[in-house]
């Protein structure tokens, strides 16, 4: 027999905010492929800077942005010589921010401030 779920919370409703975020001229947004917020209000976005799925080589440019969750600014970037192709980002209890690299095979665990505290994976 199927079970049907009839209780499925309705999605929370959005707007967009015009200027949010506010990203340097500087600073160019890749593709996004992970965005957590953590206990404080800011914004993770993990994005491929400037490169592509079919990239190769290991990304020179921060791929990490830290935003404050109020005003969109950037509050931090790291990430730079990392990450081969960023695929996800998911943030846990303490703050830790864990991402993928499909190119690399690899999980990272990063703490609140972009120190790497574990690879998973090969090396």
């Amino acid at each position: 027999m199927e079970t049907i779920v009839t209780d499925v919370p309705t999605p929370q409703s959005y707007e967009v905010v015009p200027g949010w975020p506010a990203l340097p001229d500087t600073l160019m947004l890749g593709e996004a492929t992970g965005v957590g917020v953590d206990s404080h209000g800011h914004v993770f976005v993990f994005h491929r800077a400037g490169r592509g799925f079919a990239n190769r080589a290991v990304i020179t440019d921060p791929t990490i942005l830290v935003l404050d969750g109020s005003s969109g600014t950037v509050v931090g970037t790291w990430g730079a010589n990392l990450f081969v192709v960023p695929h996800g980002l998911a943030i846990d209890s303490r703050d830790h921010i864990w991402v993928t690299d499909v190119a690399r095979h690899r999980v990272y665990e990063l703490g609140h401030d972009g120190n790497v505290l574990r690879i998973l994976g090969a090396r």
